[in-house]
């Protein structure tokens, strides 16, 4: 089949990679670039350098703010007292001081050497002080006061006071100080002009405060730059009020900065762009306008009177000026308290770069960038062009040898090309055309000489022929075909063998086909498989491994000694019926238990017992209806699984017979003997007990053990309402068991009275249980006593009765006297190291303990003694529930117990009955002649009460008097009073 359509050249193939390969890495290295965000980050690194500088720059000018220039505590103190001592002395008055400057010379005087030393010590232009006591709304008149002013702090002056003017300030003071006056200087400041702003918002703000705060609290930076009248230079000042420390706001003290000096403190060279940027200090009036105090700029103050800002995603700005984009690095000055009457004005500090400036060096890289991936790319497709030409003009010459050995039909001799991989191939296809040579002799050899028969078959595409083996269709049962064959005449003959021997389809590409036309049957497998352009089939004689598989598979799935189903197969089949329920209709799993297998295996042997089993297997076999699946489980159980029928009588008659028929069967055993084929069987019905198989198979267990357990040999049906029973005695059992494990027992307490008083001298410990289905203390003794578990319930109760009781009475909820009456088993005794642990334990309240032996019973002598011979034991016994046992009148005897407990069957109704009442009458006389006591429990009425206290017991107990509790509860007052009036009546 010619493939050569889409082929193409190696100059081509070589070329056309490469170029792509070129191509990517172009993609990549300017998509890396992109997608790495190179340009961004380097625009973001240039932005957090210019922001670093800002903040480091801000931190200095907040510093020197508060630390240094707004720090005026010292001077408004030192004012305050001199004016205060001026005042105390009568120099001055607060009515007067701001009326001239003649009344305000003597204050002035007295603290401007203060100011001076102020000035040079906060190294500010200016420093003033204005007086005023009066409210600003209503009076609106020059002020007096001092303003000081030093164009250079940074220089010393080598006259005293030689660098300082006098810029307001009385003619009185002027005359006193050795400062020259400037060329516009004043006596009084004029309100009227810009210089208010040095007095105005600090002071009212003092002035109407009711609640007055301390002064630098009201401390104010102007948030505009301001001139003095008559003079070009810009400043801005820093005001705070004077009070005295009666609350009386008689002016301000405050420092100037002027604009020019604050210009030189934010240096632009340090922003390195070229000198191009320029810092702004401003405040921020609202969200989007930013009022401007002072600029250090290479922008002219008139273009920052007033500008816009839009947030980017850094939370920085952008400032647009003149139709030029500047970046704009803000930073907040903390300058106010937050509780302070201006913490609303919020100033900051601008760094402004012009934004292709700031990426400058962002812009030179990404230029740089594209230049060097635009000549990368020039001298690789050069070299791209030279590699590919050199390397497909030696395959192509090789090409050609190849071309030219396959014509001539010879194992072609081929010339290096000089390149290592493909002089490899070259050799690798000389030896290989040797190989295949060599190989097809020798497979054909092979073949010809196996002893497995093997025939095959290939179908080419657009071949009019089929190569077929000469055994092929031989292997398939069919003689004389003749070779070679049309692929017509294949198909038909296909046909044939797929009509006529066809056994089993695995897959669409594997069959097995059973000829049976020689002897014996042949089983052949045929193989196929289908590629583009071809089909291959290969046919082999399978006989041998087929009948074995067939062998191994009877064995898994059938019992050897019956040739019934064993368990594995039986169970397949269940899941089957029970996942396909439709079938099932009516239906009855039956279980069959053998009966007498043990006894013939242990007299005659087990090749004896297998004939039994044998027998009963066949007779199951032949005596069971259609529809039946039957199986061996197990060495003498057997499964029915009988359905698909429309009602159970028809299945119950079939059974009921083929019991029949077993029971008439006999084997014969080596002694001569017959012996009748006999077994246990039991029933469970579907759908009418389970629809699930594992509950049929579990209630047909049950039916047939309950026919083991009664009669053997016969047959019985599912009884549901006797296996609920079972079943809860069955759990009962388990809860036993878990009982005493983790002996889950709880105590309540049940008071017993004095007859005389109704005082508590005793209580009862009464057993409770916690568990689901075990609740009775009765039915845990009976269940103690099938099991033999009686000590271990012995030893519980003497335990945890006794523990509890000591803990009731440490926590004082019970008489710290009161006698503890215990229950005991008549017939067991604590073992010796059960006694001695206990003794250890409980010695301090021995000497309390009543030990109560009930008459249900039968009292053992030895344990009787075991019980006396407790070491600390208080000696005394009580007879519980006299009159409800057997030998009561013996047990007594034995016993000689301190306290005889009337049982409740007597105490009921006693007032009513005469009989019960002569019977306690002789108990109570018999244990008073012997320094006994009766106890009359279960008393739950008032009559009942009153008649036993008649008839002459000592002790009380019962629901009527209290209930037994966890926590004992108190007696009933209803019964106390019964008591004590029955007693006053006497």
């Amino acid at each position: 089949m010619n493939k050569m359509g889409n082929s193409k050249t190696v100059y081509r193939t070589i070329l056309r990679p490469l170029l792509i390969v070129l191509l990517v890495e172009i993609v990549l290295m300017t998509g890396s670039y992109w997608l790495l965000g190179i340009n961004g980050q380097l625009n973001k690194n240039a932005r957090d350098i210019l922001i670093q500088q800002t903040e480091n720059r801000k931190s200095y000018l907040q510093n020197e703010m508060i630390q240094k220039w707004s720090n005026l505590s010292t001077i408004s103190q030192t004012i305050n007292e001199r004016t205060q001592q001026l005042i105390d002395q009568d120099v001055i008055s607060l009515q007067t001081l701001d009326s001239s400057s003649k009344a305000s010379a003597p204050l002035l005087n007295e603290i401007s050497k203060e100011l001076i030393s102020t000035l040079y010590s906060k190294e500010t232009t200016g420093i003033f002080g204005i007086l005023n006591t009066h409210d600003l709304r209503e009076n609106k008149d020059n002020k007096p006061g001092i303003y000081i002013r030093n164009d250079d702090p940074s220089t010393v002056s080598v006259k005293e006071y030689g660098d300082l003017l006098l810029e307001k300030a009385p003619v009185e003071v002027v005359r006193s100080l050795n400062i020259s006056t400037d060329t516009h200087w004043e006596s009084t400041f004029d309100l009227s002009t810009e210089e208010n702003t040095l007095l105005y918002k600090p002071f009212e703000k003092a002035f109407h405060d009711k609640i007055k705060m301390e002064a630098k609290e009201y401390g104010y930076w102007n948030e505009k730059s301001y001139h003095l009248k008559n003079n070009e230079n810009s400043a801005i000042s820093y005001s705070m009020p004077l009070i005295l420390p009666d609350g009386t706001v008689y002016g301000v003290v405050g420092v100037e900065l002027l604009t020019s000096y604050l210009e030189n403190l934010m240096p632009i060279d340090e922003l390195k762009n070229d000198n191009q940027g320029s810092y702004v200090l401003s405040v921020e009036t609202n969200a989007q306008h930013n009022s401007l105090v002072v600029s250090s700029a290479s922008l002219k103050r008139k273009q920052l009177k007033k500008f816009y800002l839009t947030e980017d995603y850094d939370k920085n700005n952008f400032v647009f000026l003149n139709g030029k984009e500047y970046y704009a690095a803000i930073q907040n000055l903390d300058i106010y308290n937050s509780n302070g009457p201006f913490s609303k004005q919020q100033w900051q500090l601008m760094s402004l770069v012009e934004r292709n400036q700031l990426y400058s060096f962002a812009n030179h890289f990404f230029y740089l960038q594209i230049s060097m991936i635009i000549l990368g790319g020039i001298v690789s497709l050069i070299g791209i062009f030279y590699v590919s030409r050199k390397i497909s003009g030696s395959i192509s010459r090789l090409s050609k040898e190849v071309d030219n050995s396959r014509l001539v039909k010879e194992i072609p001799e081929l010339h290096a090309t000089g390149i290592q991989e493909i002089d490899q191939f070259s050799s690798a296809i000389i030896d290989l055309s040797q190989e295949v040579l060599e190989t097809s002799t020798k497979f054909l050899n092979i073949m010809n000489m196996a002893s497995i028969d093997i025939g095959g078959y290939e179908i080419k595409k657009g071949s009019k022929n089929v190569y077929v083996t000469d055994n092929f269709f031989l292997l398939l049962g069919i003689d004389k075909v003749t070779l070679p064959l049309t692929y017509e005449q294949f198909e038909e003959l296909f046909k044939e063998v797929e009509r006529d021997y066809q056994v089993e389809i695995k897959n669409e590409n594997e069959r097995i086909y059973c000829i049976k036309k020689y002897v014996g049957l042949r089983y052949v497998r045929l193989k196929m498989r289908k590629e583009a352009d071809r089909e291959i089939g290969i046919a082999e004689d399978i006989t041998t491994s087929y009948l074995e598989r067939q062998r191994i598979e009877h064995e898994r799935d059938y019992d050897v000694l019956t040739g019934l189903y064993n368990r594995f197969s039986f169970q397949r089949h269940m899941d089957y019926l029970f996942e396909h329920s439709e079938q099932l209709k009516n239906a009855a799993l039956v279980m069959i238990d053998l009966d007498n297998l043990k006894k013939i295996n242990d007299a005659f042997g087990h090749d004896w017992g297998d004939n039994y089993i044998r027998q009963c297997g066949k007779c199951f076999q032949e005596n069971v209806p259609e529809k039946t699946i039957c199986a061996r489980v197990s060495g003498d159980e057997f499964y029915l699984f009988l359905y698909g029928f429309d009602n159970q009588e028809e299945i119950r008659q079939r059974l009921i017979s083929m019991t029949s028929i077993m029971q008439h069967r006999t084997v014969l055993l080596p002694n001569g003997n017959k012996m009748n084929l006999s077994a246990s069987i039991g029933i469970s019905w579907y759908p009418q007990d389970s629809i699930y198989f594992d509950f049929l198979k579990k209630y047909a267990d049950f039916a047939m053990y309950q026919v083991k357990k009664s009669t053997k040999g016969n047959l019985a049906e599912f009884d549901k309402a006797l296996y609920e029973d079972e079943k809860h005695d069955r759990q009962m059992h388990l809860e036993f068991y878990q009982l005493i494990e983790k002996e889950q027992l709880t105590y309540h307490f049940q008071p017993i009275l004095s007859a005389k008083n109704g005082e508590i001298i005793a209580y009862e410990a009464l057993m409770r249980s916690q568990l689901a289905t075990l609740k009775n203390p009765e039915m845990i003794l009976r269940i103690a006593r099938e099991e033999n578990k009686l000590e271990d319930v012995e030893r519980i109760c003497i335990f945890k009765s006794t523990e509890t009781f000591d803990q009731l009475r440490k926590n004082k909820l019970v008489k710290e006297d009161a006698l503890l009456f215990i229950n005991s088993i008549a017939s067991v005794s604590l073992n010796d190291e059960d006694r001695e642990r206990f003794h250890r334990y409980f010695s301090h309240i021995q000497s309390q303990i009543v030990v109560e032996v009930t008459e249900e019973e039968n009292m053992s002598e030895e344990a009787l003694i075991r019980k006396r011979e407790t070491k600390g034991f208080s000696g005394m016994f009580a007879l519980d529930d006299y009159g409800s046992g057997y030998n009561t009148e013996i047990n007594l005897l034995n016993l000689s117990p301190k306290y005889i407990k009337i049982d409740l069957t007597i105490v009921r109704n006693i007032d009513k009955d005469f009989d019960k009442q002569q019977l306690v009458s002789n108990i109570v006389e018999y244990a008073h002649q012997r320094e006994g006591y009766i106890i009359a429990e279960g008393i739950e009425t008032k009559e009942e009460l009153l008649k036993v206290l008649e008839l002459g017991v000592d002790y009380l107990q019962g629901y009527y008097l209290s209930y037994p509790q966890l926590n004992p509860q108190e007696v009933s007052n209803e019964s106390i009073k019964t008591i004590e009036n029955y007693w006053k009546k006497r």
